[in-house]
C-alpha cells in the first residue's frame, strides 16, 4: 500500500518498526465519515445484538414458547407501528439534516411531533381492531392493557427517531452509548419481570428502558447538538421544507409497506401455527433481524455521507457493498454451521424445531444485504420510487408465500418465504441501482443538483 510506504522513516531498523498495517488502516477509517459512522453504528449493533441474544435467552428460558410468541407478536406489532408513524422520516432526516441549515431544528421539531400524533393514533387503532382479528390478542381489550401497549408505541417511536436525527447531525458515535445501556437495563428487568406481569412482563421490560433514555436524548439534541450542527455548517435562511414534506410522503410508502410485510410475519406465523410455533419462529428471526443491522446500519451512513457528497455516491455504495457482503458472508457461513449451538442456548425444543428455519433466514440475509444498501443508496440520491417498488416487491412476495408455506412446514415455512422474497427482489435491485455499479467516466464535478441542493433556493 502507499500508506505503508508514507508511514515508514528513512532508516528505522528493527528497532524503529513501522506502526502496524492494520492501526494505520483502522485510523484512515476513522477519519473518513462513511467509515466512522459506520464503525460506530455497527459496534452498537454487535454489542446490543450480543445483548440482546442474552435478553432472548433468559426470557426463553424463564417462561414458555407461547409466553414468547405472544410477548414477540406484541414486540412486532409495537415496532412496526412506531416505525408507521415516522413515515419515511428515518430515511429523509438522514438525506436532509446534513444541509438543512436554519431548517435544521423546525425539521426536527416536526419530526417528533409528527411521529408522537401517529404513533398515538396508530397504537390506538391496533389495540380496537387486532383483538377482532386475533384471539391470540385478546388482552388488548383490557383498558389496562390497552395503555400499556399504546404508551409502548410512543415510546419506541420516539427512541427509534432518536437515532436517525443523531446520525443526521453527524452524532452517530453517541448512538452505541444509549443503546448499549438501554440493553444493558432492559437485560436487567427482563430476569425480574419476564415470569410476571400477567404474561407481559417481556413486553415491559423491553419499553420500560427506552422511556428513561428519551428524554436525556432529547434535551441533549435540541441543546447541544443542533446549535453544533449549525455552528459547523451554517444557518442558511430556513427554506424547502416542502421539498422535505414530499420526500417524505414518498418514502414514507416505502416505510409502510416495509412494515406491512416485516411485522406482519410473526403475527401470520401466530396465528397459522400457534403461539408456541411462533415463538419457535421468533428466536432465529430475531437474531437474523440482529444480524441485518449490519447492513441497516451501514446503509444509514451511506445515505447521510452520500448526501454530502452526491458524485462519490456510486464509488462509496461499491465499497460498501462488498464489504458488507462479506462480513456479512462470514456471519452466515458461521450461523449455518453452529445453529444447532446457538438455539440450544435458548433450550432444547429451540434448538430441535427451529434449526431449519434459522440456516433458511440466514440464507435470505445475503440478499437482504443488496437490497438494503440499494434502498439507503436511492434514499441519498432523492429516489424514494425505487423504495418504493423494492418494499411493495418484498410485501406482495413474502406474505402470500407464508400464508401457504407456514401450515404444512411451519417454522421453516415462514423462513423459506423470507427467503424466496428477499432473493427475488435482490435481483430487482441491482437492476435499479445498477448505474451506481458502473465505474463513472466523468471527471470529478460539483454533486448532482437534487431536493437537498434545492433546500437554499426554493422560497
Amino acid at each position: 500500500m502507499t500508506g505503508g510506504s508514507r508511514g515508514q522513516r528513512s532508516g528505522a531498523g528493527a528497532t524503529g518498526a513501522p506502526r502496524p498495517a492494520v492501526g494505520r488502516e483502522l485510523q484512515r477509517w476513522l477519519r473518513t465519515p462513511l467509515y466512522r459512522d459506520a464503525l460506530a453504528l455497527l459496534f452498537n449493533s454487535g454489542v446490543t445484538s450480543l445483548i440482546g441474544v442474552a435478553y432472548w435467552t433468559l426470557a426463553a428460558r424463564l417462561t414458555s414458547p407461547e409466553v414468547v410468541g405472544v410477548n414477540a407478536a406484541l414486540i412486532s406489532a409495537m415496532a412496526a407501528l412506531a416505525s408507521l408513524s415516522h413515515l419515511g422520516l428515518e430515511g429523509a432526516l438522514g438525506g436532509f439534516l446534513p444541509r438543512a441549515g436554519a431548517a435544521t431544528g423546525a425539521l426536527v421539531k416536526r419530526a417528533y411531533v409528527l411521529a408522537t400524533v401517529l404513533a398515538v393514533a396508530s397504537a390506538t387503532a391496533f389495540v380496537v381492531v387486532a383483538p377482532r382479528f386475533s384471539a391470540q390478542l385478546g388482552d388488548l381489550q383490557r383498558p389496562g392493557m390497552a395503555v400499556l401497549f399504546v404508551a409502548a408505541v410512543l415510546t419506541w417511536s420516539l427512541f427509534v427517531l432518536q437515532d436517525s436525527v443523531l446520525t443526521g447531525l453527524g452524532r452517530a458515535v453517541w448512538i452505541p452509548l444509549e443503546n448499549i445501556l438501554y440493553s444493558a437495563a432492559k437485560l436487567v428487568l427482563v430476569l425480574a419481570l419476564a415470569a410476571g406481569l400477567g404474561g407481559y412482563g417481556i413486553l415491559v421490560s423491553w419499553v420500560v428502558p427506552a422511556a428513561l433514555a428519551v428524554v436525556p436524548v432529547l434535551l441533549a439534541v435540541f441543546k447541544v447538538f443542533i446549535p453544533a450542527h449549525l455552528e459547523a455548517y451554517g444557518t442558511e435562511p430556513a427554506r424547502g421544507t416542502d421539498l422535505f414534506r414530499r420526500f417524505v410522503a414518498a418514502d414514507g410508502l416505502g416505510m409502510l409497506l416495509a412494515q406491512v410485510h416485516t411485522a406482519l410475519l410473526p403475527l401470520l406465523v401466530m396465528e397459522q401455527a400457534g403461539a408456541a410455533t411462533a415463538g419457535r419462529f421468533y428466536i432465529p428471526w430475531m437474531l437474523v433481524q440482529s444480524l441485518d443491522l449490519v447492513a441497516v446500519n451501514v446503509g444509514m451512513s451511506l445515505t447521510v455521507q452520500g448526501a454530502h457528497t452526491r458524485d462519490q455516491l456510486p464509488s462509496m455504495f461499491r465499497r460498501v457493498l462488498l464489504r458488507t457482503l462479506a462480513l456479512v458472508g462470514l456471519l452466515v457461513a458461521g450461523g449455518i454451521v453452529a445453529a444447532p449451538l446457538v438455539l440450544a442456548l435458548f433450550g432444547a425444543g429451540y434448538a430441535n424445531a427451529s434449526v431449519e428455519a434459522f440456516r433458511l433466514l440466514l440464507v435470505g440475509l445475503l440478499f437482504r444485504v443488496v437490497i438494503t444498501l440499494a434502498i439507503c443508496a436511492a434514499r441519498a440520491e432523492r429516489r424514494p420510487s425505487i423504495v418504493v417498488a423494492l418494499q411493495a416487491g418484498l410485501t406482495v412476495l413474502i406474505l402470500p408465500l407464508a400464508w401457504r408455506l407456514t401450515p404444512g412446514l411451519g417454522a421453516a415455512g415462514a423462513a423459506l418465504a423470507w427467503t424466496i422474497g428477499q432473493a427475488a427482489v435482490a435481483g430487482l435491485a441491482l437492476l435499479l441501482v445498477r448505474h451506481l455499479l458502473r465505474e463513472s467516466r466523468r471527471p470529478p464535478g460539483p454533486a448532482p443538483r437534487g431536493l437537498v441542493d434545492q433546500l437554499s433556493e426554493v422560497p
